[in-house]
Order: C-alpha cells, then structure tokens, then sequence
C-alpha cells in the first residue's frame, strides 16, 4: 500500500489504533476524520503538501507519536475542531520540514514544552492556534523563514523566553497575538522585513528596550500594542518605512524613541501617554505627523528634530508634555511648519545644528515662551539672526565650546575610531568600525555621557560602509557598539554543549564547557562588563555587581562559540 485517499476511514469513530505501514508515501485529505485514534507511525512515511490526518470527532484521543521519517505535517493535519484533544507532550522529529496551516489547532490537552527542530523551515497559519497546554519557553530554530497568520495566537500557557532565528524573514498578522506569558527581551533578528499586524500585541511581559533592525521595512498595525512590560528604548531601523496604526499603543514603558530615517508618516496618537519617556528622535524622511503623535508624555524633556521638510502636521502634536523644555534642529532640516512646534509653551531653549538655518513657516515657534534660548554653531549667530530674527529668537548666543567624544569598551567584538577626540557643537564625526575577523557589527549609538537615555540619531553612510556619522551635540558623547560572533546568532547558538546556570540568577553563574578558551559578558547597550582568557572546563562569574537585566555571554570553547542570555534580576 501507497495511498490512503480523502476521507477514507471518515465517521470511523470507533477506532483506538491506527498504525500506517512504512510503505505509504500518500495521506490524502481527511482521510481519518472523524475517528478517535492513537497513531502510530513507522519509519519511511513521506507526508505530501495535501495530505492529512484530519481529526474532528469530539473525544479524547490520547498522546501523539510522530517517528523520524516525517516529512511534512500537513494542513489540519491533527486539527481538532470538535471537544476532543491531544493529550501528553508534543516531540516533532528531525526530519520535519514544514508545519502546515493549523496542523495543530485547538489541540488543548497538550501539556510541557514545545520544541521545533532546526530541520523545520515553514510554520503555517494557525499551525499551533488555541494550544493553550503547551508551557515555557519557545526557541524558533535559525532554518525557519517565516510564521504564518495566527501561528501560536491563543497558546497563553507560555510562560518563558521567546527566541526567533536568524533566518526569519516575516512573522504574520496576530502571530504571537495575546501570549502575555513569555518574559525577557524580545530581540527581532536582522533578517526580518516584515512584522505583520498584531504580530506581538498583547505580549505584556517583554522587558528591557526594542529594537526594530534596519532590515525591517514594515511595522503592521497594533504590531506590539499593549506590551507594557517594556522598560528601556525603542529604536525604530533606518530601512522601516510605514508604521501602522496603533503599532505601540500601550507601551508606557519605553524611555527614548528613536525614529529611522525612512518611516514617511506618524499617525495620530501613535506614542501617546508614555509615561517614562524622557526623550525623542524623528528621522529626517517624515512628512506627516498626525494629532497628538507624542501627547500626554508628563516626562518627555528633549526631542531630536531632524525632518527635512515636513508636509503637514496637527497643531497639538505635542499636546501636554509640560516638561518639554529642549528642542534639537537637525543639520539637514530644510524648512520647519507651522504647526509642528504649536502649544509647545515649555520650550526655553533650541539647539540649531544646522549650518544653513531652515526656513521658518509663519509661527514655527509662536508658542514658545519669551527670551527662550537659540544655541548655534560657532560663526553662524549673524546667519541665524537674518534669517530666525523673528520673535521670540531675541537671544541668540553662539556655542564655541568643544566636547569630548568617548568610546564604549567592546573587548573583543571590535575597535571603534572617532575621527576626533572632540568637536564642536554642529561638526561631522566619523567614526570607523572595525569587527574582530570572527565578528560582525550589529548596532552602533551615541549617547549623552551624562545621561544615556538621551541617544543622538546616527546613520550609516552605506549599507555595507564601516564608517558611520554624526553630528556633534552641545554636550560630551559615548559612542558604543554591539558585536556577535560571524557564525552564530545574538540569540542563543546550542551547537556547543555549554552549561549556564542558575539563570535568572542574582549573582554567581556558573558556566561549563570542555575546553572554555575565552569569555565575553556584555550589556543590552554593548558595554563589555568582562572579559578575559579562560583555561579548564568551568568558570564562574559573580553579576552581584552588575544591574539587573539580560547579559549576553560569549563562550569560545575549542570545538567553537556559543552565545548564552544570562537574566540578572535583583
């Protein structure tokens, strides 16, 4: 036998075992709906694109057995439309390449972790939807590609961290939708471009900053509304063109946004009432800013202003944020509207960084109160007063001063080179970086020395360029980078056996290898807490000292690298 065609056992339901000789390379639709079964299935059956093992019969069929040989599951494969449900563990084999569309819907009854073998490239839509047994964390292996529609929505039981693969490209509407069990960072990897509507929306116990990577041009609506576990800074790529609407409603938490360059438009209310957000920077291709696009922030203080020619924007785009005292003009701001600024009665002080002042739309400033402030560049207050002599720009002063650039340690991920050791303020620094031969930049910034949470906008000069720069702001920086390894993720590489525990952990964390050569310990924001040579098979490092957090730990061992998370709560 070869095939067992459409709904060939279908009503069947008295059957307890069904077991498929290794001869069968065809399993065609429905072909044992409506049975209850145990399956069991030899080595050698070859699952095809149509083929399923559909189950809509109402009872408890217990524990599922798929051995290596697998294939494909296919479509519905173990759906279960009915009450009935799928008892025990789920353990997918090796050989499983693709998970088809809801392969494994409404199957309650699973119970204990779920892991996705690295041979899998495809999960479906809705292909675990509504499992809500399934417990812990949730690693989706590097060969994966891309999640469907609805792929885990439904599944709360998780209750650990989510890791996604290097190699993921999209991750489809309402993917994660709801699942506010995981905890830990969230980190999108590079090879993303798309993050479908309400892709995370609901996920409230990420913790830590977000980092949308260059990679990703699309952001769909309610992305990652209601996650407000979120505690750090958003950054939004250089390559991210269109926000949808609602994309962060809800996340309270974020202290500093950063805007790419590419996004064209801020809908309205789009960050309204963070409640920590101290700071914000809008990337230069904005054209639209909708009503009240960052209102209600009680702490912002500084925003970074660097749109090159807005077209249209709300009066009340900064509706009461009673803290707002800074505005930052960037260098390349070609003409500043009339509306932008409207109701911002708190402003006292504006850097201009530009060397050529931006035109001025009739009341730009109106509401800024009298005598405030404007900072130029050194030589440029004659410039500004012909052009920006209009009320309330009545005190003008020039910045001659000059401030330090610093750079972050990196150990060995890499070498950063400032084209200077200070500038003045409104000057170009380059700066040059040069990964280790076995490691690769992932994220370079700038920060305000005496405040980090303040990060001035840098863009690369090319995609594939290692030199990157800045303008330099009224006040001394910190340049720092983020390395990994060129062979391995920066989420968790287990193609070395290493040994991390206990984790989370308050303080000493042991770890354990065969033949530890090397190891690395780095912050979020890229700063090397150690790192050092390592001989023997154990080493133990003390985060007594160390803010709570999630570290990143590079183990170089003789057979090669793995990059472990480490949580440090306190």
């Amino acid at each position: 036998m070869t095939t067992i065609e459409y709904q060939a056992f279908f009503g069947c339901s008295g059957l307890t075992s069904i077991t498929i000789p290794n001869s069968v390379i065809f399993l065609d639709r429905d072909a044992f709906d409506e049975t209850g079964w145990y399956v069991q299935q030899p080595d050698g059956i070859l699952y095809l694109d149509n083929c399923c093992l559909g189950y809509k019969g109402g009872t408890q069929i217990g524990e599922l057995y798929l051995q290596e040989g697998t294939r494909l599951i296919c479509d519905r494969a173990f759906c279960v439309d009915g009450a009935g449900f799928i008892t025990g563990s789920l353990t997918i084999p090796n050989s499983v390449t693709s998970i088809g569309h809801y392969a494994f819907a409404d199957c309650t009854g699973f119970n204990g972790n779920l892991t996705i073998p690295n041979s899998v490239e495809y999960i479906g839509r809705g292909a675990f939807s509504d499992c809500s047994g399934l417990t812990g964390s949730l690693t989706i292996p590097n060969s994966v590609t891309s999640i469907g529609h609805y792929a885990f929505a439904g599944c709360t039981g998780f209750n650990g961290n989510l890791t996604l693969g290097n190699s993921l490209t999209t991750i489809g509407d309402h993917a994660f939708d709801g699942l506010n069990g995981f905890t830990g960072n969230l980190m999108i990897p590079n090879s993303m471009t798309t993050i479908g509507n309400h892709a995370f929306a609901g996920c409230n116990g990420f913790t830590g900053g977000l980092t949308i990577p260059n990679s990703v041009t699309t952001i769909g609506d309610k992305a990652f509304q209601g996650c407000d576990g979120f505690n750090g800074n958003l950054t939004i790529g250089n390559s991210v063109t269109t926000i949808g609407n609602d994309a962060f409603l809800g996340c309270k938490g974020f202290k500093t946004i950063n805007i790419g360059d590419s996004v064209e438009a801020i809908e309205d209310e789009m960050f309204v009432g963070l409640e920590n957000l101290t700071s914000i920077s809008i990337g230069k291709s904005v054209k639209y800013i909708g009503e009240k696009a960052f209102g209600e922030n009680p702490r912002l203080n500084v925003v970074y202003y660097n749109v090159e020619k807005l077209e249209s924007a709300y009066y009340n785009v900064f509706d009461n944020c009673p803290n707002l005292t800074t505005i930052h003009i960037g260098p390349d701001v070609q003409e500043i509207g009339s509306n932008i600024f409207k109701g911002c009665n708190t402003v006292h002080f504006v850097v201009a960084l530009g060397p050529t002042p931006a035109v001025l739309d009739a009341g730009a400033f109106s509401d800024i109160v009298d005598n405030s402030v404007l900072m130029v560049s050194c030589g440029k207050r004659v410039t500004y007063y012909s052009v920006w002599n209009m009320f309330p720009f009545n005190n003008i002063i020039e910045d001659c001063d000059t401030y330090g650039i610093n750079v972050g340690a990196v150990g060995s991920g890499g070498t950063i080179t400032p084209s200077v050791t200070e500038a003045q303020m409104g000057q170009e620094v380059q700066i040059t970086i040069t990964p280790n031969p076995d490691m690769v930049l992932v994220s370079i910034k700038v920060v305000n020395a005496n405040d980090p949470t303040q990060i001035i906008p840098i863009s690369p000069t090319g995609k594939a360029a290692s030199t990157y720069s800045f303008t330099m702001p009224p006040f001394e920086v910190v340049v720092m980078a983020t390395f990994k390894n060129s062979g391995a993720s920066v989420n968790e590489n287990n193609s070395v056996e290493v040994a991390v525990y206990p984790n989370p952990t308050n303080g000493l964390v042991k770890i354990e290898a065969e033949s530890i050569k090397h190891v690395s310990i780095s912050n979020m924001l890229g700063q090397v807490v150690f790192d050092g040579k390592v001989g023997g098979d154990a080493f133990e490092y003390d985060f007594s000292g160390q803010k709570a957090g999630i570290y990143l730990v590079r183990i170089e061992t003789a057979s090669g690298v793995a990059v472990k998370k480490v949580s440090v709560t306190r």
